[in-house]
């Protein structure tokens, strides 16, 4: 068996690109969150949706000043491949959900939605205020706020 110096083992390693674009100093890490899901855009100029499920009904609008990289992931044999959005760590994001859920939504206020959120986001609520559900000016939807960071 030939050894091979460690100088040869570092050429043959890589940079992952997306880390490349997201930190160019490794002496600098920015404050980020990672989301995943189907990126698309909104209603609304300036704003993108991230489709949290392939089913459409539940997505959060992010600025797009506020999203920092992405990076298309592998599609699985059970999920369409979905991107990965890096977003600025101190930024409010707004979770929506369609009307067919707004009964649960209401059933469901504070700290069990609030899990829920934290969980379907993979943010840390220890650095977030209480999350509020609220009905939303458009019958349609039902709003609620996802992080809300100091």
């Amino acid at each position: 068996m030939s050894e091979e110096s460690p100088q040869g083992q570092d050429e043959a390693r890589t940079e992952e690109a997306f880390v490349g674009r997201l930190v160019p100093d490794p002496n600098v890490i920015p404050d980020t969150r990672l989301l995943t899901g189907y990126l698309g855009r909104s209603t609304q100029p300036g704003l993108w949706r991230l489709y949290l499920r392939a089913d459409f009904r539940s997505y959060i609008e992010i600025a797009d000043g506020d999203i920092i990289g992405t990076e298309k992931l592998l599609a699985t044999p059970y999920s369409p491949a979905r991107t990965a959005v890096w977003v600025k760590g101190r930024v409010r994001l707004e979770l929506v959900q369609d009307a067919s859920v707004r009964t649960q939504a209401k059933f469901l206020g504070g700290e069990l939605v609030s899990r829920l959120i934290r969980d379907s986001t993979g943010l840390d609520g220890s650095d977030a205020e209480e999350s509020a559900v609220y009905e939303c000016p458009q019958a349609s939807r039902v709003c609620s706020t996802v992080i809300c960071v100091a």
